[in-house]
């Protein structure tokens, strides 16, 4: 390409929540009416709630018991607080929080969601609604600490910490306005049934309310939900800002039937983290989720964006890389026996986000639902520059 002037922003760190975990939220665990925070009760706790929810996904979580609080801070929240704390960066690279001032979190548990968000954008005022007035005055309480001389963040407090129950079943929602964005982290997925999730949707959409941001599990079933949900969110008459990279038609539900977009990031780990998984049967190397971004503006204009939404395929001397730059389903290729030894380790992660023009890549090969982009060496040279890998 000949001029890259408008790519996109290169993600930043966010800030470092571990003195945060290891000292605000350890201390918010030990003073739960219940038995002693001691590593074999927390694991304990964990897999209770886990398997209420693989048995009773679509009854309200259990936060009158002491042990499912227990499971939600020592275990939850900091899985949510890395998956939330991922897709800020993600907006933050196509500069998708500006200007708003007040951060909505709706069904909010903990507020991992809303306090991974928070690091993006000045907000003035945060509002928590869940359907338990428990575990909205925790997470008020949560988002207040973060002040806290021991988190060692960059977090200012907000003005105003507002907190209520709210059953969206039942309850009218409350008035918006322009500069308030709407988060909703797994909150779709304990809706019966994908009529009901567009439903919500709706309801959110008729509102003032300025943009939205939804994080749901990494299944195939709730991310192709997901993707489906980008029409409903556009005939609303907004714009998808990620990760989606363009307005056409999402390419894995039109020419594929079982693949889903969905991100991966590394979880941050307190310091009982290692003890307690040592006692669960699921290690968290790295987790998944699934997301949109959306607001009633366009996104900036950049040409030829791309968004990498898949993992390296390693075939016979060749690497293929799922690429999302339009409706048609790509993968990125390359033969990295014929790289430079500078190029020898080049490698593309899971949301990474740069400009690819058609020039960079050679002829077009494959399927019509497998389209072959065999990158050019002078397109990898500069991909390793700017990813700074």
């Amino acid at each position: 390409m000949e001029n890259h002037s408008s790519q996109p922003k290169l993600e930043e760190s966010a800030p470092d929540w571990t003195s945060w975990l290891n000292t605000t939220l350890r201390r918010e665990i030990d003073s739960l009416d219940t038995t002693a925070a001691d590593i074999k009760t927390l694991a304990a706790s964990a897999l209770r709630l886990s398997n209420h929810y693989v048995s009773n996904p679509l009854e309200r979580s259990p936060w009158h018991e002491p042990w499912a609080i227990q499971a939600l801070l020592a275990y939850y929240h900091p899985l949510n607080l890395s998956r939330a704390s991922t897709v800020g960066r993600r907006g933050q690279a196509r500069q998708f929080f500006s200007g708003f001032t007040d951060l909505v979190d709706i069904g909010c548990g903990s507020g991992a969601a809303s306090l991974g968000l928070r690091p993006f954008a000045p907000f003035e005022r945060v509002h928590l609604f869940d359907r338990d007035h428990r575990v909205v005055e925790r997470a008020a309480r949560l988002h207040a600490s973060v002040s806290d001389s021991d988190s060692n963040t960059v977090l200012a407090p907000p003005a105003d910490i507002n907190s209520r129950a709210l059953n969206l079943q039942s309850d009218p929602l409350p008035s918006f306005s322009p500069r308030h964005l709407i988060v909703l982290s797994y909150v779709l997925t304990e809706l019966q049934d994908e009529r009901e999730s567009a439903t919500l949707i709706r309801r959110l959409t008729s509102s003032a309310m300025g943009g939205l941001v939804i994080i749901e599990p990494s299944t195939s079933d709730d991310a192709r939900k997901l993707q489906r949900l980008r029409h409903t969110l556009q005939e609303a008459g907004f714009y998808i800002w990620a990760p989606c990279t363009h307005a056409e038609e999402c390419p894995l539900l039109l020419h594929s039937e079982k693949d889903w977009c969905h991100d991966r990031t590394v979880p941050l780990k307190p310091d009982w983290w290692e003890a307690l998984e040592s006692r669960l049967p699921i290690k968290n190397e790295t987790v998944t989720f699934s997301y949109l971004l959306a607001r009633r503006e366009p996104p900036p204009k950049v040409p030829d964006l791309a968004r990498v939404t898949g993992d390296t395929l390693f075939e016979k001397g060749k690497n293929r890389q799922l690429l999302c730059r339009s409706s048609s389903r790509e993968f990125l290729s390359w033969f990295p026996q014929r790289l430079t030894k500078q190029l020898a380790d080049i490698r593309f992660e899971r949301g990474d986000l740069f400009q690819l023009g058609d020039n960079e890549v050679g002829e077009k090969r494959g399927s019509a639902n497998a389209v072959e982009l065999r990158i050019k060496i002078e397109a990898l040279e500069r991909l390793k520059t700017l990813l700074q890998r």
